[in-house]
């Protein structure tokens, strides 16, 4: 079975922020895309074609405010193992609409036979950038927690949907 992650990725120039303040941490930086996913389908699909079939028709129902600001609330250790950025109320009732919107969307498209897993939709959903993982708090931690202070100095843009189908 095949899955399927919908996402909105960070521009270019705060994703090299992102690594400088990770760099500053004593961590190498990360090559992967930063970004907060919106939502995840997981394993809805046989084949990666169908899942591929299926995004063809998801692509164009997707909006965004464009660059949507992701302005960060806070530094959090979440989920027992994530390093996260937590947005602010603003950002987050604008990616809560858009998580929202994104279920209904799926759920039209597939007939009610597809939607969200439990962890990206309803009360579920926790929007964030995900730093880094780690299954404990360490010095880079607080010395993040100490940089990132309230958020109100850290701004972020979210510029396009991205997907991974797996």
């Amino acid at each position: 079975m095949n899955s399927l992650a919908i996402k909105l990725d960070v521009n270019d120039e705060n994703q090299q922020a992102i690594n400088d303040f990770l760099i500053g941490l004593g961590m190498k930086p990360q090559r992967r895309r930063f970004h907060c996913t919106v939502g995840f389908m997981d394993k809805c699909f046989q084949t990666l074609e169908e899942t591929h079939q299926f995004l063809e028709l998801l692509k164009p129902k997707l909006q965004i405010e464009s660059p949507l600001p992701f302005i960060v609330g806070e530094m959090r250790f979440m989920f027992r193992h994530v390093i996260g950025l937590l947005p602010d109320e603003e950002t987050f009732l604008k990616l809560k609409a858009a998580n929202e919107s994104l279920q209904q969307e799926i759920q039209t498209l597939s007939k009610r036979q597809y939607s969200l897993n439990g962890q990206t939709s309803g009360e579920g959903y926790h929007p964030h950038i995900t730093l880094w993982r780690q299954r404990h708090k360490d010095r880079r931690y607080r010395q993040g927690l100490e940089i990132i202070g309230d958020g109100s100095k850290f701004a972020l843009e979210l510029v396009n949907y991205s997907y991974t189908a797996l």
